[in-house]
């Protein structure tokens, strides 16, 4: 409790004037013989009649005394809000990332699972591998091959984004030029400031006529807007594999790991290698390291004023000592 006029405490001089003062006593030229009675069987109580009025007037004024005082409850606050980011992956879906060279465990996965594997976690959360999740922020997810899709816009349902994961399909070419402007344009409207661009790739760009990767970053630098660029490199051992496995010819299917570098430099992101599962996940942890959501904090101080409280009380004292001073409760004093 707290006092927003403490100075107005000095009227507490007044207390003893207000008792010194007395009540004057109730005066009858002819008292009446029922009146007489009754102060002579209540002679005992009669003695406090009169110091119960002056109690009740010095109550009173106690009472406005606080009042006056402004007695308050202070509390003070913080109102924390975070502002998400929007996050837009752009995922390679060209025919070379169904190779599987991924391990995971004892288990060998394409590089396609490797990847959804290591979204999901880096979407959903998982304390395991030290990835908190990503609740507040927009995320998208757009693919590519020849041309790309907007398989998911940027939302907030984690859930249909990664629903969305089960309907990728492969396709011939490497569109990366087309995937990443697709990109840039669902992250140009988000109605955040802060805003990503994650490209995971395992080839190069090899789509005549579509707009090449390094003008497209230079597009998100003047949007203001990071790209970082993960190369699926997966093992080399198992690529060769799973290769003639597939029936896919690996011929060109080389992650151009300068082209992804300058394009992350000039939006001033990073370019990861990942060439195993746990690779492709620290790489996750990294991006989620150097991409934290605002939280914007506000202090604030709420007060409560308790003043009627104690106005109210010395206003009932006030009526109840005026009204017993007209009755024949004086006369008991008397």
């Amino acid at each position: 409790m707290t006092w927003a006029f403490p100075e107005a405490f000095v009227l507490l001089a007044l207390l003893p004037l207000a008792w010194m003062s007395g009540c004057r006593r109730g005066r009858s030229a002819v008292p009446l013989p029922a009146a007489r009675n009754m102060a002579v069987r209540l002679a005992g109580w009669s003695r406090w009649a009169p110091r119960i009025l002056k109690g009740l007037r010095v109550a009173a004024l106690l009472g406005i005394v606080i009042a006056l005082a402004g007695p308050e409850t202070v509390s003070a606050g913080r109102e924390t809000r975070r502002e998400g980011i929007a996050i837009q992956i752009v995922l390679d879906t060209s025919l070379s990332m169904g190779f599987s060279d991924y391990l995971d465990g004892d288990k060998t996965i394409s590089r396609m699972d490797a990847a959804k594997h290591a979204i999901r976690s880096f979407v959903e959360g998982n304390p395991r591998l030290g990835l908190p999740g990503l609740p507040d922020d927009l995320i998208g997810l757009v693919v590519f091959n020849r041309h790309p899709d907007v398989l998911c816009p940027l939302t907030t349902d984690h859930d249909a984004l990664l629903r969305s994961l089960d309907d990728v399909t492969l396709g011939p070419y490497t569109n990366i030029g087309d995937g990443l402007a697709w990109g840039l344009d669902r992250l140009r409207s988000a109605p955040v400031r802060q805003k990503v661009l994650i490209l995971v790739s395992d080839g190069k760009h090899n789509v005549a006529n579509a707009m090449s990767p390094v003008t497209a970053a230079r597009l998100a630098s003047d949007l203001g807007i990071r790209i970082y660029c993960i190369g699926t490199i997966g093992n080399q051992s198992l690529s060769s594999l799973s290769a003639s496995d597939t029936g896919v010819s690996k011929t060109g299917d080389t992650v151009d790991e300068p082209t992804l570098e300058r394009v992350a430099s000039l939006t001033g992101g990073r370019y990861f290698r990942a060439t195993d599962t746990a690779g492709l996940l620290q790489v996750y942890r990294e991006i989620d390291q150097l991409e934290k959501s605002r939280i914007n904090r506000k202090d604030h101080v709420t007060k409560e004023d308790w003043y009627p409280v104690p106005l109210i009380a010395a206003l009932l004292l006030v009526t109840a000592e005026a009204s017993l001073r007209g009755t024949r409760f004086l006369l008991l004093g008397g």
